[in-house]
């Protein structure tokens, strides 16, 4: 198959490399910023180039004429998103050219954070209490009835970004004054303490064929708001939390109709009641360096298997994911003091990937032993934080 991989930011190496391995020419979009990384190019068939990353009418609009002109050479059997600000552009283009795969409609409940809280209470999926910021008498009203404090969202971003906490009136109102007429791009919603999890699949002819479950040891908007260190662990699949977070995010990703690919869903665990509510979803493969966590826990590795799956789907084969094993994994990354930290004092066998990368310091353990996992946790993170440790103020719009 001729297959354009649609990817905004630097990652998904693996998944162009396997497509190219299984013999199909590798179309691949991108940034302009990223023309000086190290994508593999030996794989690649053909790159192009947007002018930024956006979803903007600008930039959609040349989507469609550069994709209209590739037409003119070459026949694209599939379109494949690998960011999350990807999976807009790649449905956006499936209609516009009638391509198969997901549509617009089905993309929005994984980019919309509203569309995803309002489908996920249609389908009887807990979530925290909710609000458009359209109307000033709704929030209002929802301010009065459902105690604060609130997280204020923006509807289509990535991650933590843009995320901001409240506790009053006067902030949201601040706030609403701040972004004007863009308002109607983000969400009020009831802060909830508690654990967040995450739960990782792929999906086969709308059938979950990999699902593994996580738990960050810090919730990800305390890293990104008060500069800690990101941490997060494989779970038991004993555990009563494992079993319904699995069949919630199964539950979930049949109602929003996930047909092939790969998925990342957020969870989070009340403190005052012990409920699970969603969070969040989206159909990419997790960032942060989870692949590796994914990997040694599993010996599955997503952006490989994602590819072999769309090879199947195309063929027209069934597919069998490989047989999982069966290790507890535990990931830590940290931004660092220094350009390329020096990693050596930490020497444990259980150490099985570390990060290069500049200005960050990252591994991943791998044990037999969930115990071993918090126990290495437990040890290595004060070291990280008085060795290496750094922190940067939340970015407004994504980081890789």
């Amino acid at each position: 198959m001729n297959i354009l991989c649609i990817c905004s930011y630097f990652k998904g190496t693996e998944f162009l490399i396997q497509q190219s391995i299984l013999g199909h020419r590798v179309f691949l979009i991108t940034c302009e910023s990223r023309k000086q990384e190290n994508w593999p190019w030996q794989h690649i068939t053909e790159t192009y180039y947007l002018p930024t990353e956006d979803n903007s009418p600008e930039n959609m609009a040349l989507l469609k004429k550069g994709f209209g002109w590739l037409l003119q050479t070459e026949k694209i059997d599939v379109l494949v998103a690998l960011d999350d600000f990807d999976v807009e552009k790649a449905a956006f283009l499936r209609s516009a050219f009638q391509i198969k795969g997901m549509n617009v409609h089905t993309a929005q409940l994984f980019r919309d954070k509203l569309a995803m809280r309002i489908a996920a209470k249609e389908f009887e999926i807990a979530v925290p209490p909710f609000c458009p910021l359209f109307n000033d008498l709704a929030i209002h009203q929802f301010m009065r009835e459902v105690e604060g404090p609130w997280i204020i969202k923006p509807r289509s971003q990535a991650s933590t970004t843009g995320i901001k906490k409240v506790a009053s009136f006067n902030e949201v109102a601040q706030f609403l004054q701040d972004v004007g007429e863009n308002r109607t791009d983000y969400l009020l919603e009831k802060f909830i303490p508690g654990s967040v999890f995450h739960c990782d699949s792929l999906s086969y002819n709308g059938d979950i064929v990999f699902e593994k479950t996580s738990r960050y040891l810090e919730t990800p908007l305390k890293v990104a708001h008060e500069g800690g260190i990101f941490k997060t662990i494989t779970l038991p699949d004993y555990t009563t939390d494992n079993k319904e977070i699995l069949s919630l995010n199964r539950q979930l990703l049949h109602s929003f109709n996930l047909q092939n690919g790969a998925s990342h869903t957020e969870f989070i665990k009340a403190e005052k009641d012990g409920k699970i509510y969603f969070l969040e979803t989206s159909a990419r493969v997790g960032g942060a360096h989870i692949t590796e966590l994914l990997e040694a826990a599993t010996g599955i590795n997503m952006w490989k298997e994602w590819a072999n799956l769309e090879h199947c789907v195309f063929e027209n084969k069934p597919y069998k994911v490989p047989e999982k094993k069966n290790f507890f994994a535990g990931l830590i990354v940290s931004l660092a003091k220094m350009k390329e930290p020096d990693i050596s004092i930490f020497s444990d066998e259980k150490i099985v990937w570390t990060l290069k990368k500049d200005y960050h310091v990252g591994m991943v353990f791998r044990s037999e032993y969930f115990e071993d996992i918090i126990s290495m946790m437990e040890n290595i993170t004060p070291i990280i934080q008085e060795k290496f440790h750094a922190s940067a103020p939340t970015p407004d719009k994504p980081l890789d």
